[in-house]
């Protein structure tokens, strides 16, 4: 994601040699490339562990032998995650052939508004490289394409009416809803107006989502897996495989980073990681009650969570106040009217992309609010932008920030409506806890409200709505009739924060795992490469059962001895 903001190194510095400095060290490394030169250090000592290991002995064979195919795309940090699950899944004695893209028009996942694509041939060697360092064997996107494909995929992006884009199909995949979904990761940020650059870019997204469609279908049908792997599986180039998958019964498994730490992850079996759905796993964890070690270990977590401790995208900068006066009189709040507080996420990324389920966008829910708010001037409404637009680095920031998109592309805003920038000294919590009703998309606050006893209205549907914790919002008639009747939620009873705090441990603890000997920068640190194999580590071990066997991926934790 490029080099981390000159503050948090400059924070990290001053607590070097505490624990949160180190957690802040670690985070440091994950957004600073690593050096060339020691990269390939340690990749040249991975290639020497394999090609030594595999001319050591016969190749493993396995009776209960599967096909996994494992996508991975490009080279980048996180990378490391699939060559070690591929090669200990080898070891295993399972067939496993890796994707790589191979070079595909016209449009990149590695290119936005602010950086342009690598070369194809480039990116390609680079991959390459890293999978034939692990002896995994490969194909590419690009071999399964004929000329023919790309201008097909041309010809739709570029006669397609500009009103019927984001309905265009290819068999089942919506790929003209893909290529729009995309268009958040590009501009950082939602296409507020269809100008012709937006226009431009969707047609290439399009142009690629085709292509990516018509590829992850033939290698579906070339390779027949009996699992398949990616990451993300939500945007154009790995979402059609997907929906192949699920479309021909075939089990999946998705992963991604999850940055409480630098080397933390979530799978999921049959469900999109980073979206925490958990169904079958959240009946389990509501009846069974935490420890008092597990409740302090989750309440701890979320105090160092606000603090910025844990993550630098966390509620508030370090000059936000958290008196309460100071908010209302920063943010000239009259005592004598209710508030209405706004929390939208940072609008680009994953975790607020298609959850949509009353409005259309996570900007469609702050616009119909502000247009209801102005036939209300007796309720107070705050849109707080999410901090984390201020602290990303440059090359990650939206190119509109929130407060700026309301003012430019929004209805007018009337008086009663405060809008709060990412660096505003505004303690989210302390806004939070003095607001008569708190509104969250899919962000974070909408699992750290129940556990202090809000009932948060939940305007799209993440992973902690539906759980009898909040309000869930069915079409924006629904938040009028409810702020029509000033239904303000009561405070959650002792029991309904408990259960909060079950959805929160299984999200925050049994749901991600630290992943054996990853790093953060770009290679694994391996010793021997039997710590691949059977017995050579116990969160790998569990981690290819679960995978072989599209099982659940909670409690993957390392067991004692190992």
């Amino acid at each position: 994601m490029g080099a981390m903001s000159g503050g948090l190194a400059f924070v990290a510095r001053l607590l070097r040699k505490t624990w949160l400095g180190g957690v802040l060290a670690r985070i440091f490394r994950i957004f600073r490339p690593a050096p060339a030169a020691a990269a390939e250090r340690k990749l040249e000592r991975i290639r020497k562990l394999s090609s030594e290991a595999i001319a050591r002995r016969d190749p493993v064979v396995s009776d209960s032998e599967k096909r996994i195919v494992i996508n991975s795309h490009f080279a980048w940090n996180y990378g490391p995650v699939e060559y070690a699950l591929g090669a200990a899944l080898r070891e295993r004695g399972h067939y496993v052939t890796m994707v790589a893209c191979g070079g595909l028009p016209d449009y990149c996942q590695l290119q936005n508004s602010t950086q342009d694509r690598p070369p194809c041939d480039l990116c390609l060697s680079r991959v390459s490289s890293r999978l034939n360092a692990y002896s995994l064997p490969h194909v590419t996107m690009s071999a399964y394409l004929t000329p023919e494909d790309i201008d097909y995929s041309r010809h739709i992006a570029e006669t397609t009416p500009t009103t019927a884009l984001r309905s265009v199909m290819e068999g089942e995949v919506n790929v003209g809803n893909l290529a729009y979904i995309n268009l958040f990761q590009y501009f950082k940020g939602p296409a507020y107006a269809l100008t012709a650059e937006v226009e431009a870019v969707f047609r290439r997204c399009l142009a690629s989502a085709i292509l990516t469609t018509r590829a992850s279908a033939r290698i579906i049908a070339d390779l027949e897996p009996d699992v398949f792997v990616t990451i993300n599986g939500k945007f154009l180039h790995w979402a059609p495989f997907i929906q192949h998958c699920r479309t021909g019964g075939i089990p999946f498994v998705t992963w991604e980073d999850y940055q409480i730490t630098p080397t933390t992850v979530v799978f999921a079996a049959n469900e999109i990681a980073h979206e925490q759905r958990y169904l079958e796993s959240w009946e389990m964890a509501l009846s069974v009650p935490l420890s008092e070690d597990q409740q302090r270990q989750i309440r701890e977590h979320f105090k160092l969570w606000s603090s910025g401790a844990v993550t630098p995208w966390a509620g508030f900068g370090e000059d936000a106040t958290d008196k309460a006066e100071d908010v209302r009189r920063f943010l000239r709040l009259s005592p004598d009217r209710p508030v209405i507080s706004l929390f939208p996420n940072i609008a680009w990324d994953s975790s607020s992309v298609g959850f949509e389920t009353a409005f259309e966008s996570v900007f469609d829910w702050m616009a119909r609010t502000i247009e209801y708010a102005a036939t209300r001037p007796d309720l107070d409404f705050v849109i707080r932008a999410h901090p984390a637009e201020g602290r990303l680095p440059p090359e990650w920031r939206s190119t509109v920030a929130t407060c700026d998109a309301i003012r430019i592309f929004g209805p007018p805003v009337p008086e009663n409506v405060r809008l709060v920038e990412a660096n505003d000294p505004v303690s989210s919590y302390t806004l939070a806890a003095l607001s008569n009703v708190v509104m969250t998309y899919t962000s974070t606050v909408g699992l750290e409200m129940p556990l202090r006893g809000i009932r948060p209205w939940v305007a799209a549907g993440p992973y902690y709505a539906g759980k009898g914790l909040t309000v869930d919002i069915e079409s924006p008639e629904h938040m009028y009739r409810l702020l029509d009747a000033n239904a303000f939620p009561p405070p959650l009873t002792p029991e309904e924060v408990e259960r909060a705090e079950r959805l929160a441990y299984l999200i925050r603890f049994r749901g991600t795992f630290e992943f054996p000997f990853l790093t953060g920068s770009d290679q694994l640190d391996l010793k021997k490469w039997s710590d691949l194999g059977p017995g050579g580590n116990s969160v790998l071990d569990d981690l290819c059962d679960r995978v072989v066997n599209a099982r659940p991926m909670i409690d993957l934790r390392p067991s004692v001895s190992s």
